[in-house]
């Protein structure tokens, strides 16, 4: 069991190491160490943002959308260690994106969820900064993994552990019960 989620975790983070999103004005490379979480915690998805475009470009908002299970919120992302309110050509800045946190009890499968986007919204700068548009620049493809609660698992291990040991111990395990030494008593 703990070998199928080590490659299920191994396989998820080289699969998602070169995800990134291209749309024209921005690229987007998503950090694939933030992707993994257990029901009822909340993760920080980070990426690096660049503007490969030749203008300012203004980050108004974003969008997440994940499938069943996963509630999401971007409200994080032009918070203080979210994305820049604009990105000058050739600049690019690594940010807190959006939030995600897998519903408890998680009724879907474990492991890699099906895919979701994640949107930026805002515009290229004509003159000066614009707050309120909200075009899409870009739309990149998310991919996040769930696994079991780590008390479930460690409660199996332990309680397999400790049927492994209570049966090791016992000196005459591969007797016939007629054939046993009476034990001792004091």
């Amino acid at each position: 069991m703990r070998t199928l989620q080590t490659l299920v975790l191994a396989g998820a983070a080289i699969a998602l190491s070169g995800v990134s999103a291209h749309a024209g004005i921005l690229t987007l490379d998503f950090d694939p160490t933030t992707t993994v979480a257990v029901p009822g915690q909340t993760v920080t998805v980070r990426g690096t943002i660049t503007n490969i475009g030749s203008g300012t470009v203004d980050l108004n908002g974003c969008n997440v959308n994940l499938s069943a299970g996963l509630t999401a919120d971007c409200s994080i992302f032009l918070s203080g260690t979210g994305a820049p309110l604009f990105l000058t050509s050739g600049d690019s800045a690594t940010a807190d994106l959006f939030q995600f946190t897998p519903d408890t009890p998680f009724l879907g499968a474990y492991g890699l969820q099906p895919p979701g986007t994640f949107t930026i919204t805002g515009t290229e700068e004509v003159s000066g900064y614009d707050g309120d548009t909200q075009n899409d620049l870009l739309d990149a493809p998310v991919q996040v993994t769930v696994t079991p609660e780590p008390s479930t698992l460690a409660l199996l291990i332990t309680a397999l552990l400790c049927i492994t040991v209570s049966r090791y111990r016992s000196p005459d395990r591969y007797q016939p019960r007629e054939a046993r030494q009476p034990r001792a008593e004091f």
